[in-house]
């Protein structure tokens, strides 16, 4: 009687290992293998009871040609704005999305980078060229009204040495130098009214830093550290910082929203097999899209393709897109 009743125990611990472990491995994962965070009572979407009317705009690869193409948080509704098939200068990068404006700023050229010009791409997919000449930046975004434009260039010549930050009318002119490092200076944002610039930076002990600066050049100062890599930054409508996050060599990363003067708002999510890039979030603040790429020998290839997603800002609701090489902003 005692084996009998022994027996019958074991089973029952076998069935339920391989019930934990099934539930572990295959029914709790999701197609990236993400995990939600608890929302700090800091944060609150405006519209925090309705779905998000915008739609994410994105750049794929399509039978080798740039697409640029628009689709609802659930990937439905999917249109496209732009493609370089059939143009002399091909897309080169990604220069922000002027929201207020519904434009988009590229840099378009051939092989030399000598020939690069920056051009605007309208709501109805027409295309203007802005400034003929302009090089190839290490960063580059517009400003929510298009009027200004925000760059980065690193420069080895010795009297000059180092990373400047500048900033330009939309026509390319007024330019004025922002900010000189020796440091790298990366993924700059303008906030709504493009009275302030974001920027990341490096510090001391190889800390990742996101800086605050006014366009005039005064009040620099850093709103921001992390020990983990900063791979984006971008501003919301009400004035918050999307920032995303990685470890060191893994593929694993987070999205949080932090407030104009650095205090933590929410962790949106944890990715547990790639690294978040490129996220901004809707003007309601109810949803965050981003990119979701491998790492590249340890580190981020801005060439890299990955999956564009979507998740609400409680970390909920988790959708694919479509695989793309970046996530280029929310179109009211």
């Amino acid at each position: 009687m005692l084996k009998k009743v022994l027996l019958v125990v074991l089973g029952l611990i076998i069935i339920g290992g391989i019930a934990w472990y099934a539930d572990k491995n295959y029914f709790s994962k999701n197609s990236s293998n993400t995990q939600k965070n608890e929302t700090s009572s800091n944060f609150k979407p405006i519209q925090a009871d309705k779905d998000t009317q915008e739609k994410i705009i994105y750049l794929i690869n399509k039978d080798g040609t740039k697409e640029i193409d628009s689709v609802n948080y659930k990937g439905e509704d999917a249109n496209k704005i732009f493609s370089d098939e059939n143009e002399d200068l091909k897309i080169k990068k990604i220069g922000g999305y002027g929201y207020l404006t519904k434009e988009i700023l590229l840099i378009i050229g051939g092989d030399n980078n000598y020939e690069n010009k920056l051009a605007i791409i309208k709501s109805d997919g027409s295309k203007e060229v802005i400034v003929d000449s302009f090089g190839n930046p290490n960063s580059i975004n517009i400003s929510p009204d298009s009027k200004m434009i925000g760059y980065v260039f690193f420069s080895n010549v010795e009297a000059d040495y180092g990373y400047g930050l500048y900033t330009m009318s939309r026509d390319g002119s007024n330019k004025r130098q922002i900010v000189k490092k020796n440091n790298v200076i990366k993924s700059v944002v303008f906030n709504k009214d493009a009275s302030k610039i974001a920027y990341l930076s490096v510090g001391q002990d190889n800390k990742s830093e996101i800086h605050s600066i006014n366009t005039d050049s005064t009040n620099d100062q850093t709103i921001f550290t992390s020990d983990d890599i900063i791979s984006s930054v971008s501003w919301s409508e009400s004035n918050n910082l999307i920032v995303a996050s990685y470890q060191k060599g893994k593929n694993s990363g987070e999205i949080q929203i932090i407030s104009n003067q650095g205090k933590l708002q929410a962790k949106v999510l944890s990715t547990k097999e790639g690294v978040p890039v490129y996220a901004t979030i809707s003007s309601d603040d109810q949803t965050v899209g981003f990119l979701e790429v491998k790492l590249k020998d340890g580190s981020f290839d801005d060439s890299a393709e990955g999956q564009v997603l979507t998740v609400k800002s409680s970390g909920q609701d988790l959708n694919k897109i479509a695989d793309g090489f970046s996530v280029i902003g929310w179109q009211p």
